[in-house]
Order: C-alpha cells, then sequence, then structure tokens
C-alpha cells in the first residue's frame, strides 16, 4: 500500500506541474489556445483519463493518507 501512495502522489504531482505550465502559457494566447485544443482532442477519452490519471491517484492518495496519519503507522522505524 506503501507503494501505491507514492505513486498516486506522483501521477497526482505530474498532473498539478502539467496543470500548472498549461496555465503558465496563458501569457501567449496563441499557444495557451493550442495547449487547450490538444487537451479537448483528447474529448471522447477525457473523462476516463481525468478519473483514472487524476482522482482515482488523489483519492487513494487522499484516504490512505489520512488513515496513515490517524492510525499512525510509522514505516522503516523498529520500536
Amino acid at each position: 500500500m506503501r507503494r501505491i501512495h507514492s505513486i498516486a502522489g506522483i501521477l497526482f504531482g505530474v498532473y498539478i506541474a502539467l496543470h500548472l505550465i498549461v496555465n503558465f502559457t496563458g501569457w501567449w494566447p496563441m499557444v495557451y489556445q493550442q495547449n487547450v485544443d490538444k487537451i479537448y482532442d483528447l474529448e471522447p477519452n477525457l473523462p476516463l483519463i481525468e478519473i483514472v490519471f487524476i482522482f482515482l491517484p488523489l483519492a487513494i492518495h487522499l484516504i490512505w493518507g489520512i488513515y496513515r496519519a490517524t492510525v499512525n503507522i510509522n514505516y522503516g522505524t523498529t520500536t
């Protein structure tokens, strides 16, 4: 579960980085519109892509992180 938690965090981090990069191109309206058009070209599969690569990793990372914080699971420590 620890690896899944890490992978989910990485996937969501990649999404955040791409999101910020695309938004940064807003300084150049034509480039921004091209980026937005590339995203909308994925349209038939866009909801599935969003669920698999954004919402599911976020949910896994969030739920396991809250569980780990409340139950106080310490990996790699021996007491």
